[in-house]
């Protein structure tokens, strides 16, 4: 008791405990100030067919930009420390490459998401063509989006690599506030035009932001050079692997909402509503706790002691993790019926339906402790550079899913589709806790 006491005490008084409460919060914070973003839309622009427009229009952009600005965040950090590490390593060469090769890429790849849209959107959405107009119009007004977001998240990525959690952390504040200003100001003037501009400008100041602290703390002074150096081929390459696996792994939702279009009326909203709960503590400990340990264990790897002390290093992660959201689980787990009735109990949800909820909520429950530790050990892949290994088992996770809930369906029911993730998680992390111990450090890409 006196020895668990002791470890509990180190770990409150140590920089990494401390750096992931702290950016925790501020992401936190961060996020939440942009989720009121839509609920001032709705008050300022109400429900249009020029909303539906923007919120079609502004799904795409989620969808694309989702996948690739969070591998670019994650994966920038531990080629940016082996870079750091090397004799002869040029890390602002490699920033200045990695900079200037997204910029083409994000720019090719707006180019091809104008040109598809044009030709696929006519034929998936029912809309009027003035409305069809107005879609294309938006697209064309939000396309700089891609662009930022892509610097945005390098730029946050590197500072993550140096320690730096606090600017990146509230810079989507900094986003948000920006945007909720600049539409405020031109609503009446611009229309629907204005939260396009908003979003544009809010994103363009955020990154402004993350490059003038770059560029005063030193971590990037342009240096350009047409030799690409061989990290930037293996970065890309690494990248271009597990945005593959991350796309394979965010059709899941989507194949879980199909499959409970199925199973009658209700029955989508019932799944994505304790989905929602089940979520939250999910995404906290995402927002702070895991960017941290990227940045920590990335110098482990390449400043530090090497493989076998970053082994120890998640060994002794994944059992903290173990413990506290097991019980954290069996606390929700417990309470699963008084949470959903406090949150959704009224009128317009029927007791039966409530219960549903209930129920779905407890069978995902059982897949967080192994999810949270799948995420633990994709930070450590990410850091060994796994790119291949991740593409591959995105692609199994899916699969699995499929599998899982057209056999569980046939008795389960909704529950069956809640089952199925948790169970998936599970062999997921049986798959990686397996290749983790036997992962020899010559693998390192």
């Amino acid at each position: 008791m006196l020895n668990n006491m002791k470890i509990f005490d180190r770990i409150i008084k140590s920089a990494l405990f401390r750096d992931s409460c702290s950016t925790t919060f501020l992401r936190v914070v961060a996020r939440s100030i942009g989720l009121l973003i839509p609920f001032f839309i709705a008050g300022w622009f109400g429900i249009s067919s020029q909303t539906d427009a923007f919120f079609f229009v502004y799904g795409i952009v989620i969808f694309v930009t989702s996948v690739y600005s969070n591998t670019l965040e994650t994966f920038i950090v531990p080629y940016v420390g082996e870079v750091r590490s090397e004799k002869e390593g040029n890390v602002n060469l490699f920033i200045t490459q990695v900079l200037s090769t997204s910029f083409i890429v994000s720019l090719f790849v707006t180019i091809f998401i104008l040109i598809g849209s044009q030709r696929l959107i006519p034929h998936i959405i029912q809309f009027s063509e003035s409305n069809l107009n107005l879609v294309f119009r938006l697209l064309v007004e939000i396309s700089p989006l891609f662009m930022l977001v892509t610097f945005s998240s390098i730029l946050s990525g590197i500072l993550n690599s140096y320690n730096h959690f606090k600017i990146p952390a509230v810079s989507p504040a900094f986003r948000a506030i920006m945007t909720l200003g600049i539409i405020f100001i031109f609503r009446a003037q611009l229309g629907i035009h204005s939260i396009i501009l908003g979003y544009v400008l809010g994103e363009a100041f955020r990154c402004i932001v993350l490059l003038m602290v770059c560029v005063q703390r030193n971590f990037i002074s342009f240096n350009f050079n047409l030799k690409f150096s061989k990290s930037i081929a293996a970065f890309y390459k690494t990248v271009f692997q597990r945005i593959t696996g991350m796309l394979a792994v965010s059709f899941n939702p989507i194949i879980d909402k199909t499959m409970a279009s199925w199973l009658g009326l209700g029955a989508i909203s019932v799944l994505d509503y304790a989905d929602k709960i089940y979520a939250i503590p999910v995404v906290v400990l995402v927002e702070g706790f895991m960017v941290v340990i990227l940045s920590y264990w990335t110098r482990i790897q390449y400043e530090g002691k090497g493989f076998c002390e970053l082994k120890r290093e998640v060994m002794k992660t994944c059992k903290i993790i173990a413990l506290f959201s097991a019980l954290f689980s069996l606390i929700l787990f417990l309470f699963r019926y008084s949470i959903i009735n406090v949150i959704f109990g009224g009128k317009l949800i029927q007791p039966n339906e409530l219960i549903m909820m209930a129920d779905a909520l407890g069978y995902y429950l059982f897949g967080f402790a192994p999810l949270m530790l799948v995420m633990v050990l994709v930070r450590a892949f990410t850091v060994l550079k796994q790119g291949m290994f991740l593409m591959i088992t995105g692609f199994m996770n899916c699969f699995l899913n499929i599998v899982l809930n057209l056999l569980l369906m046939q008795k389960l029911g909704l529950l069956g589709i809640a089952l199925s993730t948790s169970i998936v998680q599970v062999i997921v992390l049986i798959i990686y806790w397996i290749y983790f111990q036997k992962f020899k450090e010559t693998a390192v890409a």
